[in-house]
């Protein structure tokens, strides 16, 4: 996928085929998918609203004097090869200088700030679970133990202990 101007390119092979001759991986051809490009561009304008790092690549090609409609493509093409690399490959996050955070244990958090119905939480969390490649497991299971071992820790009063019921 290649983002130029105004519009997503993807290149997809074209199909020659008459009578018995069947070529399918032909010359490549460009597609355009408009809702694509506007969710990456949406996704550029705010990186370079929220990320430093982006902000700052924006500011330098600004001092480049490159135009702002290119700035933003180019940031959405990074932000569409980091997007295929987690979803495509189902890998997680792991950029330079950037200390990972937990899935599970922000998948919960989220779910304990929004009060949200244990069933969901329930399955949110398996779905997450799920979704993690098994390299992923010792490592998210430590914050979630952490937490686990902080909440039971002392002595408690019967109140405290009677407000979840």
């Amino acid at each position: 996928m290649l983002i130029r101007g105004s519009v997503v390119w993807t290149t997809d092979p074209s199909r020659y085929q008459s009578d018995e001759v069947d070529h399918p991986d032909g010359s490549l051809v460009r597609q355009c998918n408009r809702k694509l490009r506007g969710a990456a561009m949406l996704i550029a304008e705010n990186l370079i609203k929220c990320h430093p790092y982006y902000r700052g690549l924006s500011a330098l090609w600004k001092q480049q004097k490159v135009d702002p409609r290119d700035r933003r493509c180019r940031i959405a093409n990074r932000a569409m090869r980091m997007v295929y690399q987690l979803v495509g490959g189902r890998q997680l996050w792991r950029g330079k200088g950037v200390d990972r955070e937990y899935l599970l244990a922000k998948l919960q958090e989220f779910h304990r700030v929004h009060k949200t119905r244990v069933d969901q939480v329930v399955q949110d969390m398996n779905e997450a679970f799920a979704w993690l490649p098994r390299s992923a497991y010792a490592t998210e299971a430590k914050p979630l133990a952490e937490r686990v071992r902080k909440k039971h820790r002392g002595v408690k009063h019967i109140g405290d202990l009677m407000i979840p019921l």
